[in-house]
């Protein structure tokens, strides 16, 4: 396990954690911000490439481990 700060924690990730991980991704992919496309079309298709990105790596790295990193108990971040 990693030496953290004592702000911060780590847990396993869990299906309820997904609306935040997505949110996460979202965050990270500002090149499809400026797309012109309906918003709707868009959160579709941000929600579909960060479910092939989630299920490449975990066929890509089976034994991983799947982490939320969290600040003073709120998620913030995600480790793989």
């Amino acid at each position: 396990m990693l030496n953290l700060p004592s702000s911060l924690q780590m847990r396993p990730s869990t299906e309820a954690d997904q609306e935040f991980l997505l949110g996460l991704y979202h965050s990270t992919r500002e090149d499809l911000l400026s797309v012109q496309v309906d918003p709707t079309m868009l959160t579709g298709l941000m929600a579909m490439q960060y479910q092939m990105q989630d299920r490449a790596y975990r066929e890509m790295h089976p034994d991983a481990g799947h982490w939320l990193v969290l600040s003073d108990g709120y998620a913030i971040g995600r480790m793989i």
